[in-house]
C-alpha cells in the first residue's frame, strides 16, 4: 500500500507540472522538469533540436522545434549532466560564456541530478510564493559587482578549448553558441565596474577568437546585443529575450541538418 501511495503521488505531481501552461513564474525546477518529460516523449526516429546552458537560456522560454533544457544557477558540470541525457543523433546547441570556464563550482546538485529529488522539491513549493525570474528585476550594482569578481585575476592562459573539444569527441552533433555578455559601455553609471567588465568583454573576444581558429562548430553570437538588451552582466532584459529569441529561433530553423557539418560565421544571425 505504501508503494502505492508513493507511486500515485509521483504520478500527480508529474501530472500537474508537466501538463499545466507553462510560466516563467512556475520555478525553475519545475520548468526544468517539464521541457525535460516533454524532450524524453519526443520521437527518438526524428532528429530534435536541444537547448542547454544556465538560466539566461531558461528564460528564453519555450521554443518552436526545440527542446530548452537550459536550467537556473547551472555551473558547467550540471550543463554537461542535462547534455548527457539527450540522444546522439539530436543536435545539441551549448550557450556559452567564460563563466562556464571560470567558475570553481564542480558540483552537480542533487535536484538536478535526481528526478525523485525533483518531485519532492517541486512539491514542497508548489505552496510557496512563485520565483521572480531575473528578467522582471531591476539592474542592481551588487549584482554586476558579484558576476564579475572573478574576472579581475583570470589571465588569458586560462582560457582553453579543452572542454569543448571533449564534449564534441563525445557528441558529434553538438554546436556551441557564444552568448554575449554586456558592453562595458553599459555600466557608465558604475566606473568602479568598468575595468573588471572591460576585462570580461575581453576575455569573451579571446574565447571566440579560440573558436574561429578551432575545427569545432560554433555560431558567434558574442555582440550580437545592446547594452540596454541587458539588466546584469548575463541576464537579459524582457526586451533582450524577445531579440535573442529570434536570434535562436534562426539558429533552430538551421539546425537539422546539424550545424556540425558547417560553421556559421558571425553577424550572419
Amino acid at each position: 500500500m505504501a508503494f502505492l501511495g508513493l507511486a500515485f503521488s509521483i504520478l500527480w505531481i508529474r501530472i500537474f507540472y508537466v501538463c499545466r501552461k507553462p510560466t516563467r513564474t512556475s520555478g525553475h525546477l519545475a520548468i526544468y522538469e517539464r521541457a525535460l518529460t516533454h524532450y524524453q516523449l519526443s520521437s527518438p526516429f526524428v532528429r530534435q533540436t536541444v537547448l542547454v546552458g544556465p538560466s539566461y537560456i531558461a528564460y528564453l522560454g519555450p521554443l518552436e522545434n526545440a527542446h530548452n533544457l537550459g536550467i537556473s544557477g547551472a555551473g558547467q558540470p550540471e550543463i554537461e549532466h542535462v547534455i548527457s541525457l539527450c540522444r546522439q543523433r539530436d543536435t545539441v546547441l551549448y550557450f556559452v560564456t567564460t563563466r562556464e570556464i571560470l567558475t570553481a563550482d564542480k558540483l552537480v546538485r542533487d535536484a538536478v541530478a535526481s528526478r525523485r529529488i525533483r518531485y519532492k522539491l517541486i512539491a514542497r513549493d508548489s505552496f510557496r510564493k512563485p520565483i521572480i525570474p531575473a528578467a522582471n528585476l531591476p539592474t542592481h550594482h551588487f549584482i554586476v559587482e558579484r558576476q564579475l569578481k572573478g574576472y579581475a585575476a583570470p589571465e588569458f592562459s586560462d582560457i582553453s578549448l579543452d572542454l569543448f573539444e571533449r564534449l564534441h569527441v563525445e557528441y558529434p552533433n553538438i554546436v556551441f553558441v557564444l552568448f554575449p555578455c554586456l558592453p562595458a559601455e553599459g555600466l557608465s553609471e558604475y566606473p568602479d565596474l568598468i575595468e573588471n567588465a572591460s576585462r570580461a568583454s575581453a576575455l569573451a573576444d579571446y574565447l571566440a577568437t579560440l573558436f574561429q581558429q578551432s575545427d569545432l562548430p560554433f555560431v558567434d553570437l558574442t555582440h550580437s546585443l545592446e547594452p540596454a538588451d541587458f539588466i546584469d552582466l548575463y541576464h537579459l532584459s524582457p526586451q533582450g529575450i524577445e531579440k535573442f529569441r529570434a536570434k535562436v529561433k534562426k539558429l533552430v530553423a538551421t539546425a537539422n541538418p546539424p550545424l556540425s557539418h558547417s560553421r556559421i560565421a558571425p553577424g550572419s544571425t
